[in-house]
């Protein structure tokens, strides 16, 4: 019974040396931010990691009439 509960501690401590792959990655709050004529206005922050960063990242803004939009990752 003592041979279990050492291999089961080894095993747990061993898991928690590995990271997890979020750790990994590059993430980031990223933020829609809108200009509306100088007001500019910012969504909540949804965190984004890996390739989806670099795709918002890599987003050029978007202008419709009077309101540019884009996102704002920090």
């Amino acid at each position: 019974m003592k041979k279990f509960f050492r291999r089961l501690a080894m095993l747990l401590f061993f898991t928690a040396l590995i990271p997890s792959c979020d750790l990994l990655e590059d993430c980031k709050t990223c933020k829609l931010k809108t200009d509306d004529n100088g007001t500019i206005t910012y969504g909540s922050g949804i965190e984004t990691c890996g390739d989806a960063l670099a795709e918002r990242e890599a987003e050029e803004p978007v202008t419709v009439g009077n309101v540019t939009t884009s996102w704002v990752c920090e």
